[in-house]
């Protein structure tokens, strides 16, 4: 199967592909002749400004296509995880009135699964955390300080045991922290981000 990457900026989908990905009332298809630098910013500028929700990038090298892609912004990688425990249910926190996993960004000098598991201890006050598998890994693009950042954020399936105190980390504006059984899952994917349900989608075919 050809390698794809999905990307969200706001309520924008952008597929970066061999062929087209996805076909929405609202989509459009750019193809660039040769993988340059005007062409690329063609592309991101179509990201920023167009009306369409939905943006396929065609090119034939996907792999040159996205570092073209990735070249024009400044990236940020990320570590969460989906967090199970021995009753089946699942972890979330609601960050700005919206559901979301517990992530960060990477700390100098160590590595993305050692991110992942401080971030979701940071965020819930979960202890004695079990790295378990990797998951799978999103990209979104923000704006800050006239910046354009494209973040990375790998994801991580964790297991803990036991009753344990959440506490939420205020200070980066989490309100609550909360277990879901996952046939509750709806409840989250009404008041989430693409990239959410995306990792979810995943975590439930790989049950």
């Amino acid at each position: 199967m050809n390698k794809a990457y999905c990307v969200y900026y706001l309520n924008k989908t952008i597929w970066i592909a061999s062929d087209v990905k996805q076909v929405t009332d609202n989509s459009i298809v750019i193809k660039p002749g040769e993988m340059d630098k005007i062409e690329i910013n063609t592309a991101i500028n179509f990201i920023f400004n167009s009306d369409a929700g939905c943006i396929n990038i065609i090119y034939h090298n996907v792999e040159q296509c996205w570092k073209a892609f990735c070249d024009q912004f400044l990236v940020i990688e990320a570590g969460g995880g989906l967090v199970k425990n021995d009753k089946a249910e699942y972890l979330f926190i609601n960050r700005l009135g919206k559901w979301d996993l517990p992530k960060g960004k990477l700390d100098e000098g160590e590595s993305i699964e050692q991110c992942a598991l401080r971030e979701v201890y940071e965020e819930t006050g979960l202890k004695n955390i079990q790295l378990k598998e990797y998951l799978t890994t999103t990209y979104h693009i923000y704006l800050y300080g006239g910046t354009s950042i494209l973040k990375k954020s790998v994801w991580y399936k964790m297991f803990v045991t036991g009753h344990q105190y959440l506490i939420p980390q205020v200070e980066e504006d989490i309100t609550e922290v909360k277990w879901f059984n996952s046939n509750n899952w709806q409840t989250i994917l009404k008041n989430t981000y693409p990239n959410i349900a995306d990792v979810l989608k995943i975590a439930k075919q790989s049950q």
